[in-house]
């Protein structure tokens, strides 16, 4: 070999080395790792093979008998006449998770119930996903504002849209309860905004995705701003203790992002109403 070419060979090597020992450098793959790490966490709970059993009550109730107005419409329960109002009130339950849930897998009855026990009139099973889940409905305590939902087996985005009318006005709260295998509590969906069904739904999965990406981004940015800004200021060390603040704070909008990611799927039955 010349040595000419052991010259070139050794500006070569030079530059390789210097390019990995400039700061700025190792700066920005410590970046890409801390991103990185955001993301696994995104991709791992993305990935992640669970059952998640979810409920959500759509906020929009009908008042089918308004009490004290006049009407020629009347109603009564076990012989005697509802003197309250009578409302209408759908509520979704699904498995939001990878594992399927099987009737086995209920370790505690599966019960929806009212707030302090309003008498329900009629449940009904409005909607299913699938006929193969073979979803049914136990009446026994509609008395006491309570029904048991029980199932042959609920895979991903399977479920089913269940009405209750009800001796009560549209304020009365509806609750879930019980315990399924790998799940301690039923997950409950709430959203102010939901006003109708599939579109409001999907307006707000896009809704909270785009915010978790517009997050991470903006984190990201201000991440490498806050990096160049201590490189820039280095000479004249006037930063001083700021220098960690300046590279923590985007940490936490990063964290914001990934979050709204993670659960941004979490939004209302895959079914709709």
């Amino acid at each position: 070999m010349s040595k000419t070419d052991d010259s070139q060979t050794s500006r070569s090597r030079h530059k390789i080395t210097s390019f990995f020992s400039n700061p700025l450098v190792g700066i920005i793959g410590s970046i890409a790792s801390i991103v990185g790490l955001f993301l696994a966490v995104y991709f791992y709970f993305e990935g992640k093979e669970t059952s998640l059993l979810t409920y959500y009550v759509n906020t929009v109730k009908a008042t089918v008998v308004k009490a004290g107005q006049a009407s020629k419409l009347t109603a009564s329960y076990n012989n005697k006449v509802i003197e309250t109002d009578i409302t209408a009130s759908q509520i979704a339950l699904w498995n939001e998770g990878k594992l399927p849930i099987k009737r086995s897998g209920i370790l505690k009855p599966i019960i929806i119930y009212t707030e302090n026990e309003t008498p329900i009139l009629e449940a009904t099973i409005r909607k299913t996903s699938r006929d193969v889940i073979q979803l049914e409905l136990n009446t026994e305590d509609l008395q006491h504002g309570r029904i048991t939902v029980s199932w042959a087996i609920f895979e991903q985005g399977d479920g089913a849209i269940v009405q209750l009318i009800y001796a009560g006005s549209p304020d009365v709260n509806i609750f879930t309860d019980g315990v399924i295998e790998g799940q301690k509590e039923i997950i409950r969906q709430e959203s102010d905004r939901l006003k109708s069904s599939e579109e409001q739904i999907t307006l707000e999965h896009s809704v909270k995705r785009g915010s978790g990406l517009i997050f991470v981004i903006l984190g990201s940015v201000m991440l490498i701003v806050s990096v160049f800004t201590i490189l820039g200021k280095r000479r004249s060390k006037g930063l001083g203790v700021l220098v960690w603040p300046l590279i923590t704070l985007p940490l936490p909008v990063i964290g914001i992002g990934t979050y709204f990611l993670i659960t941004s799927k979490s939004l209302g039955p895959p079914f709709g109403f």
